[in-house]
């Protein structure tokens, strides 16, 4: 944030004798008195107020995951009686990506409050040129900007089938083979966040204080005015820009299991299920100025 102020007040004078005097004074008064017939008096005081909030933001993201799982591809072959069993368990994955990025938060003050100005020509002489130029500005200025480019590339997967039993033979039924594994479960989270602007504060106006302008008691034949400019500007910029591109893919097998080729006996396979969750957030892009 850059604040400046700056005070200008000077005071010419000539005289019809060529007398002239020249002063450069820092102050919020200024007076110009006594000066003789046909002499030219000006008093100029310029302020100026100036607040400036640059905010900038880029951010590039970007997440690549890769889960894989196994409890499948088992083989119970071969066996001749007796209990032939092979049990696992399941296969999950949870996988949750958040990204946060370009936040900007700026809280602006109203400008320096200006104090009294006072000016005054008089008692000067005959045909005498008087004048008074006063020039208050004020500016506010805030820019907040973000880029963001976001991307996310998430891959789950999970196997609990392709298991066999063969050429098994069992002399009873109890006598079996078996062969158990848990199912598939994948959980998939993304979350992205990016780009909030928040502007709050003051209105960009500076309060102003009272100004005291006087032209009096000049000679006959004076020519007196008197310039007051007063001017406020607020200026607010909030701009977002933001790709994202999400990419998940997931994939779970508990099939292609065989049990071919067995004599006798209880053969059996078992595999849980399969289940996916697959939630996907996106907030891009705000900005707030109460």
């Amino acid at each position: 944030m850059n604040r400046s102020k700056k005070l200008f007040a000077s005071a010419l004078t000539s005289t019809i004798v060529f007398a002239s005097s020249f002063a450069l004074v820092f102050a919020d008064e200024a007076t110009i008195q006594g000066n003789g017939a046909l002499s030219d008096n000006t008093i100029v005081i310029v302020e100026s107020d100036t607040s400036v909030v640059d905010q900038s933001n880029s951010a590039f993201i970007g997440n690549s995951v890769g889960v894989s799982g196994n409890s499948g591809g088992n083989t119970a072959n071969g066996n001749t009686g007796g209990d032939v069993g092979i049990q696992t368990g399941g296969v999950g994955s949870t996988v949750l990506v958040d990204n946060e990025a370009n936040k900007n938060v700026a809280e602006t003050s109203e400008c320096c409050p200006d104090g009294n100005l006072d000016a005054k020509i008089s008692g000067n002489g005959a045909l005498s040129d008087n004048t008074i130029i006063v020039k208050d500005e004020s500016e506010s200025i805030l820019s907040q900007e973000n880029k963001a480019v976001i991307k996310n590339n998430v891959e789950v997967l999970g196997n609990s089938g392709e298991n066999t039993a063969y050429g098994n033979t069992g002399p009873a039924e109890n006598d079996p083979v078996k062969i158990t594994t848990g199912g598939v479960e994948a959980i998939v989270g993304v979350q992205n966040k990016a780009n909030l602007n928040v502007a709050t504060g003051g209105d960009g106006c500076c309060p102003e204080g009272e100004s005291n302008l006087e032209i009096k008691n000049n000679g006959f034949g004076s020519k007196n005015k008197i310039v007051e400019i007063s001017m406020n500007l607020k200026l607010k910029l909030q701009s977002n820009w933001a790709f994202v591109a999400n990419w998940v893919g997931v994939g779970g097998n508990t099939g292609g299991n065989t049990a071919n080729g067995n004599t006798g006996g209880n053969v059996g396979i078992s595999t849980g299920p399969f289940g996916a969750l697959i939630t996907l957030m996106t907030k891009l892009n705000k900005n707030i100025d109460p």
